[in-house]
């Protein structure tokens, strides 16, 4: 090599190991942090979930942060964050780290709590109510804080640019332009104090009495998806119960008492603040049923499970599972002595009706059937085991 080269070739890795090393002590400093540093594990939080929220939990979480902003506002979040299946938490944490909900830069004045890049002809279809102007390039000027968030889910429900189901980092540089550390974690840590922890309460009513009377003393069971017992509670003088704080997953409860029909009730989709109530049907009535009123929109599916060979040590009662085959709301009942059985005031709508035992492959016959209880009051399937 000549002299010429070394020289050159000296000053390239001089210059390589001056900015080499002024890059790494910006970045342990945190004056600097590289594009591959964006790439956090994905969420764990469901971004498509719409009913995350209830409206009521989202206006009151907006108005503690920004007191401009009515409690109302949450039903109008809440409705498009359902229709269009995004998660309002999501929604409600970009806006904090845009404008800190409303109460930083343009959206203060013209009630916009972040970025909505989208068009107007789009809020029109989705009847967003919003004025003729533009405050700013990505910010419009909307009637109500509940349009301007409403905005937000349609920006974050635009399949063209964002996908939901994807990681939550990646959205947000697409949605905010490649924005500091800070946005990332200020997002994430906003949707950990929202959908971090929830909590279950109900009430134990006696079924068909109209919510008349109120079973106190009914012991509820929270369960984890696989069954397992994670506590046991009594309904007070009141009937009411009380789970929580509790980590945000599928939970099943199950309310029972002497001389009544088990209830088991699964929350698939749980929101912040979760209500339940729980009906039993005394065993006497089982067969009487007709002795209870139904409630508007309420059905009754019954029938009787049977053994083609009848034997007289099998004296168990058969476990039933009902399952809303649009809502995947599940209900639970047992047989009596002969083998009958009642699913009394759930919801209309089509079940999956199933017994909760391995099926006999050689008998051929079905344990699980579907029917429609939209039309009609009363629906019956019968059972061979």
């Amino acid at each position: 090599m000549t002299k010429r080269g070394k020289i050159i070739t000296g000053i390239i890795i001089g210059l390589v190991v001056l900015v080499g090393g002024t890059l790494y002590w910006l970045y342990f400093q945190g004056g600097l942090q590289l594009l591959a540093d964006y790439t956090a594990p994905a969420s764990y939080w469901d971004l498509t979930d719409g009913d995350a929220m209830t409206g009521p939990e989202i206006g009151e979480f907006l108005h503690s942060y920004n007191p401009n902003i009515p409690v109302e506002a949450g039903n109008t979040m809440a409705t498009h964050c359902q229709t269009l299946n995004v998660n309002p938490a999501f929604a409600i944490a970009i806006a904090k780290a845009d404008s800190n909900i409303g109460l930083a830069g343009v959206g203060m004045r013209h009630k916009n709590p972040g970025n909505t890049k989208i068009s107007y002809r789009r809020l029109d279809e989705l009847g967003i109510g919003h004025a003729d102007y533009r405050a700013g390039q990505n910010f419009a000027a909307f009637d109500d804080w509940g349009d301007g968030f409403a905005a937000i889910c349609v920006t974050l429900a635009n399949y063209r640019y964002y996908n939901l189901s994807g990681s939550l980092n990646l959205i947000l540089r697409r949605y905010a332009g490649d924005p500091s550390p800070n946005y990332y974690y200020g997002v994430s840590s906003t949707m950990n104090q929202l959908l971090s922890t929830i909590d279950i309460s109900g009430t134990v009513y006696e079924d068909g009495t109209a919510k008349e009377l109120k079973i106190p003393g009914a012991s509820v069971a929270l369960k984890q998806e696989d069954g397992s017992i994670i506590s046991i509670v009594k309904s007070d003088v009141e009937g009411n119960f009380f789970f929580g704080p509790l980590p945000r997953r599928i939970y099943t409860l199950e309310a029972y008492k002497e001389n009544y029909i088990p209830l088991v009730y699964t929350i698939s989709s749980p929101h912040v603040h979760n209500q339940v109530e729980m009906t039993l049907v005394l065993k006497d009535e089982l067969r009487n049923y007709t002795v209870y009123p139904l409630l508007a929109g309420h059905g009754i599916i019954k029938g009787q499970v049977k053994r083609l060979i009848i034997d007289p040590l099998e004296t168990e009662r058969i476990t039933l599972k009902a399952t809303n085959l649009v809502s995947g709301q599940v209900y639970s009942t047992t047989t009596d002595a002969d083998g009958n059985y009642i699913f009394y005031n759930i919801p209309k709508g089509k079940y999956n009706i199933e017994i909760l035992q391995e099926a006999d492959v050689l008998s051929g016959f079905y344990y699980a059937r579907e029917l429609d209880l939209t039309t009609q009051t009363t629906a019956e399937v019968d059972f061979y085991l």
